[in-house]
């Protein structure tokens, strides 16, 4: 029996994911994957501290999101640059406060960033990375 695939597409709704992403996406240097990591971590720890008085923050999902930001980062340098620039736009999509869908108002407010980094990882080939959201 022949498998299909999981197709993991930029979400339509709200309109402005894709042109965010989009405007996010750009190749930079590799040898700042160090710092980059330090952002990422940053923006967690931020996530974390705001969930403490916010019950509508999904740390849980925040915190696979930046699992994953972090195996992008490893994996940077391996990647040609039109794929990096994919890989940058990803990490910025989360580390955005004020994206698409607020974390800080709507329960799901980390499934717009979780279905970018999905996509990502697709146009990557790391399907064994991509974030469960049928929980």
């Amino acid at each position: 029996m022949i498998f299909k695939r999981k197709t993991h597409k930029l979400p339509n709704f709200p309109p402005t994911v894709r042109p965010t992403f989009e405007k996010l996406s750009e190749a930079l240097p590799v040898e700042n994957i160090e710092a980059y990591r330090g952002e990422v971590d940053q923006e967690l720890a931020r996530i974390e501290k705001e969930a403490k008085d916010n019950d509508l923050i999904n740390v849980h999902l925040a915190r696979q999101i930046a699992e994953r930001c972090h195996v992008l980062l490893a994996r940077y340098h391996e990647f040609p640059v039109k794929l990096q620039a994919k890989i940058v736009g990803a990490i910025r999509y989360f580390a955005l406060s004020h994206d698409s869908f607020s974390e800080k108002h709507f329960a799901s407010g980390f499934d717009d960033d979780a279905k970018v980094m999905n996509f990502v990882l697709e146009e990557l080939g790391l399907d064994d990375q991509f974030i469960d959201l049928d929980m």
